[in-house]
């Protein structure tokens, strides 16, 4: 494995980790290439990881999982834009394992010429030139990955994830975070799980167990949501 290595590239473009498809413990590319947005290579107390909404499912209950993330497709896109003119970063983490090398213009267009389904969620919430891209081998998103060190890089305090599932990946990363003492947003309707049964249970089980505000997306306050102002006071509409 490559040793990982934090620098900047050209103005505002920060490089962290290894090449892609090296194997399920690698970091991949991980870039802002927009010379133009200086706040990738600023810190952020807070990020928004999106986890494994770059996805074939192609395993057991794939379908299920996708017909549920394609009706909270368009809550994780207005999220991602809103998090972005707040200058909060947003981190695609995906699972090496089942996804190949994601960042491969051949792969997104073999990937969006398959199911029209597929193609639909892909639209939505695809990467761009902006977004951090972590892989992962397991569940959680920092499980033997390199967010941690995006972490440090980026200051970060508190995580507002999404993606999918609520009742796996999700809840595997949030439970690494509290570890860490990472402060946890879970917006209700921007994470999905086979059935809607699984994932209010889950996100009970967050709200209960990590004490993560689980208030819906459009309660969020982005712009207040920093280390200083965490709270449901900040990250409700007044």
């Amino acid at each position: 494995m490559q040793k990982i290595v934090l620098r900047k590239s050209r103005p505002s473009t920060v490089l962290i980790g290894t090449r892609p498809g090296l194997g399920g413990f690698t970091i991949g590319l991980v870039e802002a290439s927009n010379a133009n947005d200086e706040r990738q290579s600023a810190s952020s107390s807070t990020v928004l990881p999106l986890v494994d909404v770059i996805n074939h499912f192609r395993f057991p209950d794939g379908d299920r999982i996708l017909r549920h993330a394609l009706k909270v497709a368009p809550n994780i896109a207005m999220l991602k834009s809103h998090a972005r003119a707040a200058g909060i970063p947003t981190i695609m983490s995906m699972t090496t394992l089942a996804i190949g090398v994601p960042n491969d213009p051949r792969y997104w267009s073999t990937v969006c010429a398959q199911v029209q389904r597929e193609r639909d969620l892909l639209r939505q919430v695809r990467p761009d030139e902006q977004d951090y891209l972590v892989l992962k081998p397991m569940y959680s998103a920092l499980y033997q990955t390199r967010l941690e060190t995006l972490l440090r890089h980026l200051e970060s305090r508190t995580l507002i994830l999404a993606g999918l599932r609520t009742n796996s990946c999700i809840i595997c990363t949030a439970h690494d975070a509290n570890m860490q003492d990472l402060k946890l947003v879970v917006p209700s309707d921007c994470s999905a799980a086979r059935a809607s049964g699984e994932h209010k249970q889950a996100l009970d089980h967050l709200k209960n167990m990590l004490d993560a505000n689980i208030n819906r997306s459009n309660a969020l306050k982005l712009e207040l949501v920093s280390e200083d102002s965490f709270g449901k006071q900040a990250l409700m509409k007044s």
